[in-house]
Formats: C-alpha cells, structure tokens, sequence
C-alpha cells in the first residue's frame, strides 16, 4: 500500500524542492510536485520530482528523503541489484536496463530517468551538489 500528499510552499519540509536541480540551457521545465508519501517497503518520507524536456527527450529528476532505518540499507541493496555501474564524483551510480541512474546520498535517494539519453543524465549529474544533499539528509 502507497499513501501521498502534496505539500505546497507553506510546508516546512517544502525546503526539500530546493536540492532539484535547475534546468540547463536550452532545457525546459515541464512540471514540479513535492509530496509527503508511506509505503509498505520504505516506510515513509518526502519526494520532490521535476520534469525537464531537454529538446532530446523527456527527463525526470528526483530527491526523495526517507525518515526509517531502511534508508541506510538502501544504498547495500542496491549493490546487489542488477544493472551497470558508473563512478561519478567519487560515487557509485547504478543503471538499470531502463536507464533509470539511481544514486543514494545519506538518507536521500536522487533518481534521474526517462527517455532522455544518458548523456542528458550525465549532465544533470554534474550541476549537484551533491555535499548539500547529504547535509540535507542529515537527522536534525
């Protein structure tokens, strides 16, 4: 079972909308949604997506902060999980067969998929900062 709410800037953990990354030239930003969610297998958590059309293809972004204990077993889970692996920054991103990159930073999960090529993807990647994302993550 899933359970989501849409929270709006009012919201005190609206803050989290602020880690999703901006677009890039020439990319157009095409929807934003920031939702508190419960699910059975993480328990429950925020999520903010924003949707990009990079001229190449639809790009969805996602920052989504898991408040369980779940969270840290996240990031060996998905050592096991099948797909390719890619280093970047130092970090280990997974790929999976449909070009989902998934890349857990503390407590946080940032997702980037769609039809985009994954040089779109890349590029995303690469205006993080993804030392603020830990921060953000952080227990406070």
């Amino acid at each position: 079972m899933s359970n989501s709410r849409r929270l709006n800037s009012d919201d005190r953990d609206y803050r989290l909308s602020k880690l999703i990354a901006e677009p890039l030239p020439g990319w157009k930003p095409k929807s934003e949604k920031v939702e508190a969610f419960s699910s059975d297998t993480v328990g429950c958590g925020l999520s903010a997506v924003r949707l990009f059309d990079t001229g190449r293809g639809d790009l969805s972004f996602a920052v989504s902060l898991v408040a369980s204990p779940i969270a840290a077993g996240m990031a060996q889970s998905l050592n096991a999980a099948p797909g390719r692996r890619i280093k970047f920054d130092g970090r280990s991103i997974l790929i999976d067969d449909m070009g989902t990159m998934t890349l857990p930073l503390g407590r946080i999960m940032v997702t980037v998929w769609g039809p985009a090529p994954e040089e779109d993807k890349r590029a995303l990647l690469e205006i993080l900062d993804f030392r603020a994302i830990e921060r953000a993550s952080a227990p406070q």
